[in-house]
This record gives structure tokens, C-alpha cells and sequence, in this order.
């Protein structure tokens, strides 16, 4: 299975890690990457702990599923346009 990942500025550094480590120690998924809808090359979480690199976009063919860490960045989501457009992507293709 391939994730995607939306990175939002200050997501929940543990919701991100935490989950992340499950999801590679379990095997169980070929592809992991970290969109950034604000388009940054790297993120950093609320905490300052998880510095992620990101991609700029992506094909949601390319993807089984995606993930959105809480914390401020859910919170941001309300109101980020691309974010919200990535998410609204998935839920079409029936892939969340």
C-alpha cells in the first residue's frame, strides 16, 4: 500500500511519528511521502521535534490512502485551501 501523508504547519509531532514508525515497522506499505500543501521542501511539527521533507504535489492514483496528523494542523486545515482540496481528492476516489 502507498500513504499519503498531509503535513500541515505545527501538526502533532507524536500523531505523525508515532503513527509513521507503526506503519514502516509493520511492512505493510511500499510508499510513504509528506505532502505539503503550502509547498515547503521540509515541515516542522507543533513541538519542533518531527522535521519532515516533503513533496510539492502528487496524483491521488498514486496513493491507497491518506493520513492527517492532529494537533494545530488539523486546526490549520479548516482554513488551508489546497489542504482541503488534497483531502476532497481522496474522499472522491473513494481512497480515505
Amino acid at each position: 500500500m502507498k500513504l499519503l501523508v498531509l503535513t500541515i504547519k505545527e501538526f502533532q509531532d507524536i500523531e505523525l511519528v508515532s503513527f509513521a514508525s507503526i506503519l514502516t515497522a509493520s511492512g505493510k506499505f511500499s510508499k510513504i511521502d509528506y505532502y505539503s500543501p503550502e509547498e515547503k521542501d521540509s515541515v516542522v511539527g507543533q513541538f519542533n521535534v518531527a522535521h519532515i521533507k516533503t513533496i510539492k504535489s502528487f496524483n491521488v492514483n498514486d496513493y491507497d490512502a491518506i493520513y492527517v496528523p492532529g494537533g494545530m494542523g488539523a486546526i490549520h486545515l479548516r482554513t488551508n485551501q489546497k489542504g482541503l482540496a488534497a483531502v476532497h481528492e481522496f474522499v472522491k476516489a473513494n481512497k480515505w
